[in-house]
């Protein structure tokens, strides 16, 4: 069994992981729809 603490930790860098990927993918979106509208307009 682990302590609290490790498991904090490795809780804390999992959320860490998904928010940063999660952000990129959204900044990668908005990228993508920033090129289609000046190619529509």
């Amino acid at each position: 069994m682990m302590d609290n603490t490790q498991l904090a930790k490795q809780m804390i860098q999992f959320n860490k992981a998904v928010f940063d990927n999660s952000f990129r993918a959204m900044t990668m979106v908005v990228e993508q729809n920033e090129k289609m509208f000046e190619t529509f307009f």
